[in-house]
């Protein structure tokens, strides 16, 4: 008879939490020496601290060379179940620390930082300080991948990205809303032939190249590049692939280049380029916050967030048909703009 795999009896309340965050990290860092530099401690705590995880779960985690640890099957086990434990860790006590005091007087907010901020998130950290005055508000940047890591780690209390990254999604116990639909715009040099178009239609765009954030980084984008493609019966020709929205105005270098945004991204007043709607593919933002959040006054202001965004898109689209009626009884139409 085959004999089955013997089931081992670990006694989990030896293992310390310091050993398990040493070999987290010395996964991370692929090196002990490192590790202890980052834990600021000696090379040789940080081997003897993994060294005493091990043996208190009875199993080789590192296969130790000359010049690098490499992580046995079982390491590499562990590693994947455990590598998110420091970040729960340190917001579970951030959280505990919150209740016990009753309430956390700071909201944190992430932006993409893309955006323009004059559209609506001046409007917004205004109306907040003003019926808020005594929370401390702090606002996080970063590219897309960055803002929806904060939320997911629970790092920031509300975000704002794209509506392109979030299209479709169904994203647990987050939620998320649409604000500020519009068409996408396509920016471009003045020199491009398509500049001298008020309006551009998807099959326009086949003969351009067109900047791409990197799949890796956003996939999202390059499916949005792929869905204009199919609108336009042609397959788009990438000339760069990028690590952030942010970059893109910038590496914009040739006559025939292009990139996909909208009228939030932050260089659509700049007279450098040329910005052309594009109503084939709709664009917006979102905010995204977690349904889930324990903290009762966060979820209240989110809420009262919510009420003043959608109040602020109604008044803004008024003055947009009252500009509107204004420019087709005035004196001379309003020109295309270049920039």
């Amino acid at each position: 008879m085959k004999e089955g795999i013997r089931m081992q009896n670990i006694d989990i309340r030896g293992i310390s939490m310091g050993d398990l965050l040493c070999f987290v990290k010395a996964v991370e860092c692929r090196s002990f020496t490192r590790a202890a530099e980052y834990f600021h401690l000696t090379q040789s705590t940080v081997s003897k601290k993994v060294a005493s995880l091990e043996q208190q779960l009875d199993l080789q985690l590192f296969i130790r060379k000359k010049k690098e640890i490499v992580l046995t099957d079982a390491g590499e086990y562990l590693y994947e179940r455990w590598k998110e434990l420091p970040n729960t860790l340190e917001n579970d006590l951030q959280m505990a620390h919150t209740l016990k005091h009753g309430y956390q007087n700071k909201l944190t907010v992430g932006f993409l930082n893309s955006f323009r901020t004059d559209v609506f998130l001046e409007p917004l950290l205004d109306m907040l300080k003003l019926n808020c005055p005594k929370r401390r508000i702090d606002v996080e940047y970063g590219d897309s991948r960055q803002i929806q890591e904060l939320m997911l780690k629970g790092q920031a209390d509300v975000v704002f990205t794209n509506y392109f990254a979030l299209k479709g999604k169904e994203c647990g116990s987050l939620r998320w809303k649409r604000y500020h639909a519009c068409p996408s715009q396509v920016c471009m040099r003045k020199e491009h032939p398509l500049a001298q178009k008020e309006t551009l239609a998807s099959e326009d765009l086949k003969e351009s190249r067109f900047l791409c954030i990197a799949p890796h980084v956003l996939p999202e984008y390059a499916r949005m590049l792929s869905e204009l493609g199919e609108l336009g019966g042609f397959v788009p020709r990438i000339s760069k692939h990028l690590y952030s929205a942010a970059a893109l105005s910038m590496n914009l270098a040739q006559p025939d280049e292009v990139f996909v945004c909208d009228d939030l991204y932050r260089e659509y007043h700049n007279s450098r380029f040329c910005f052309r709607p594009l109503p084939e593919l709709e664009s917006g933002y979102v905010m995204i916050w977690d349904s889930e959040n324990p903290r009762k006054d966060i979820r209240s202001l989110i809420e009262e967030m919510a009420g003043w965004l959608e109040q602020f898109e109604e008044e803004a689209a008024g003055v947009s048909e009252t500009d509107v009626k204004s420019s087709e009884t005035g004196p001379a139409a309003a020109g295309t703009r270049c920039g």
